[in-house]
């Protein structure tokens, strides 16, 4: 880690404060995993920009040689009131002894996380999908608590990876285009029949532990890996209806596709728009999970 790095703590960084450009607020720099996190979290840490002078950024933009993720987050050293980080919550919370860090993801006072699974959880509130998303947490019950079983087990070497491949195996793409789950969860039942019937035992107390946190068969959507359900069920549905509504504009005029897109403010692809959209654009209508918002409280309350 270079001495930059180092160097800036939350001291240096309260130290600091009196040659910036608010020095009646306080000072505090948050660090989040990548560039698509920052939009959210600046959106998150609003309420209390009053009082302090909250910096989201990302450590590759303040330390331009080393990298951004969680573990480069939660290795910085010189953590503190002015110096914070901000987290996906990852399977840190549900699983114990997740990772490395899972201790200092569920305890620190200076880590907020965002306590569903990630940031693209939260944003797909600002979607018109939430009620896909809850079929297939429906549809995708046994095969969630089986996969956490084995991550509980250690049986799986790549966790987050591996649910992904077997959600595309599946056909869950395809299920979400047609707005019906049978077949994903006919196929998934089907094929690991025994394996789930070999983690039964451990599934049933993952179950447990969703409960007690607040999940079920419908909601496990917000700690199901939010890129995949962007990627795979949401994204596809909201790229048609923009696709739709642009040739609805061009009304059988090919030429006019151009004005059509740069009326609709689409100036690139469309699925870059969409990502762009969803990252960066119309956070009015997003909730900070409660337990999220409780910690920055504590944080800037």
């Amino acid at each position: 880690m270079s001495e930059l790095s180092k160097n800036v703590t939350s001291e240096w960084i309260k130290a600091t404060a009196v040659f910036g450009h608010t020095p009646l607020r306080i000072p505090v720099q948050m660090y989040v995993e990548g560039d698509d996190d920052v939009m959210f979290w600046k959106e998150a840490v609003k309420p209390y920009q009053t009082k302090y002078d909250i910096n989201v950024v990302t450590n590759k933009a303040v330390n331009p040689e080393q990298g951004n993720g969680k573990s480069m987050l939660l290795s910085m050293e010189g953590l503190g009131k002015e110096k914070v980080v901000a987290v996906d919550a990852d399977f840190d919370l549900i699983v114990d002894e997740y990772s490395t860090y899972t201790n200092m993801v569920r305890n620190s006072p200076f880590v907020v996380n965002t306590t569903w699974h990630s940031v693209e959880n939260i944003l797909l509130q600002k979607t018109d999908y939430i009620s896909l998303v809850e079929l297939f947490s429906m549809a995708s019950w046994e095969l969630y608590t089986y996969y956490l079983a084995t991550v509980v087990a250690k049986e799986e070497p790549r966790p987050i990876k591996h649910y992904g491949e077997m959600l595309s195996q599946f056909g869950v793409q395809k299920c979400a285009c047609q707005k019906n789950y049978t077949k994903f969860e006919t196929a998934y039942k089907a094929e690991l029949n025994n394996a789930v019937e070999s983690h039964k035992e451990v599934s049933a107390q993952i179950k447990e532990k969703l409960v007690q946190l607040g999940y079920n068969e419908t909601n496990i959507w917000k700690v199901t890996r939010g890129h995949y359900l962007w990627d795979m069920i949401v994204k596809p549905q909201f790229v048609a209806g923009v696709v739709n509504k642009i040739n609805q504009g061009i009304q059988g005029n090919p030429k006019s596709i151009g004005q059509v897109k740069n009326s609709m403010g689409i100036t690139k692809d469309v699925r870059s728009y969409a990502d762009e959209w969803f990252y960066n654009n119309d956070m009015n209508n997003i909730n900070v999970p409660t337990e999220t918002r409780a910690k920055l409280n504590s944080m800037f309350v």
